[in-house]
């Protein structure tokens, strides 16, 4: 789904939309305000502008899918996420909260609409026994910060060795 279409489904009058991106569930715009002013003030609000959108600033911020019966339990599964009926927006109130936001927040860069494509590169990278094992044994909070820092430097130098 690109940027337009989840702005479009976060404009929708009398519905909150909870958009699935992988793990998370985001909110844009409109529905970010909602979220935000009825459901829970402490979510982490991003900023960021479209190249696609002439430069147009888009709010949006998410969590946990896992979490949604937590905030949301009334919330109705769609084929793009979850929506929840709910008031109508005031625009002025959500103008005022926009403008307020995309003030307190630090300046955006500018992006395309899936990935600035100057930053993809492959890479084809073999593990070897001892690096695979790491990895078949390893889950959250198992090992010290410092072992798992040391499996990653591991893996960047040997990526860096291949330039």
């Amino acid at each position: 789904m690109n940027i337009q279409d989840k702005i479009i489904l976060s404009e929708r009058s009398g519905k909150l939309s909870l958009i699935r991106e992988g793990m998370f569930l985001r909110c844009y715009e409109q529905s970010l305000f909602l979220f935000i002013t009825n459901y829970r003030g402490d979510l982490h609000v991003s900023l960021r502008q479209f190249k696609n959108l002439d430069g147009r600033l888009v709010v949006y911020g998410g969590f946990p899918a896992s979490q949604l019966k937590k905030y949301l339990p009334e919330a109705q599964e769609t084929d793009w996420g979850y929506e929840i009926d709910c008031e109508i927006v005031c625009s002025e109130r959500y103008q005022a909260w926009f403008k307020k936001t995309t003030q307190s927040l630090p300046a955006p860069e500018e992006k395309d609409d899936q990935f600035n494509k100057t930053e993809v590169s492959e890479k084809v990278f073999y593990f070897n026994c001892e690096l695979c094992q790491f990895l078949e044994s390893w889950s959250p909070g198992k090992f010290p910060r410092s072992v798992d820092d040391g499996f990653i430097m591991t893996v960047k130098k040997a990526l860096n060795e291949m330039e």
